[in-house]
């Protein structure tokens, strides 16, 4: 019984605290850390929202920056910033870990990846911030934990796969043990 309890609970914390840690948190960095991490990183005011649409049905977020200066690599003076954020029919919309919401005129420190295509991935996790707040650096978080989860995550499903396992083992064993005669 006491196994049974401890299975239940182990499924019930992986289920509820795994999910709300990799969703929503970053791991902490420094602003140099995060320099680094960024091809690209620029000081802008984002002058227009745009909806590209990605896949039918589903339209992507990105604001188009005017960049005042580059902090970190060189480029146009316009450039268009993937948010992170994307919207269906029907009023369904989500974001990624960390997604950047720049209203219009609000001026940005972005950091991100130049992408092929021309546009720029970022999130609050690589360290974009609107440029009146010190960043996310002041308060401990950084680096999307997904990153640093990425080869870890199949540990955290094979412990209780491991453990159930091993409890029906057991069982039959029990149970095996328990038909046989003296």
């Amino acid at each position: 019984m006491r196994v049974r309890r401890s299975i239940l609970l182990a499924l019930i914390l992986l289920l509820v605290v795994v999910p709300a840690s990799s969703a929503t948190t970053c791991v902490a960095q420094t602003e140099e850390q995060a320099r680094r991490r960024a091809h690209v990183v620029f000081e802008g005011v984002a002058d227009a929202h745009l909806s590209p649409q990605t896949t039918p049905g589903k339209m992507e977020h990105v604001a188009r920056f005017r960049v005042d200066h580059y902090r970190k690599g060189a480029g146009p003076v316009e450039l268009k910033v993937r948010t992170g954020r994307w919207s269906e029919p029907g009023g369904v919309q989500g974001e990624v870990i960390g997604g950047v919401d720049p209203k219009l005129g609000e001026r940005w420190v972005i950091y991100g990846d130049l992408q092929p295509d021309g546009f720029v991935r970022t999130s609050q996790c690589d360290g974009s911030h609107p440029a009146a707040q010190r960043g996310s650096f002041a308060t401990g978080t950084g680096a999307r934990i997904a990153d640093h989860l990425r080869f870890r995550w199949p540990w955290l499903l094979a412990v209780p796969l491991v453990l159930i396992g091993l409890f029906v083992l057991t069982r039959r064993w029990r149970r095996t043990l328990g038909n046989e005669t003296p």
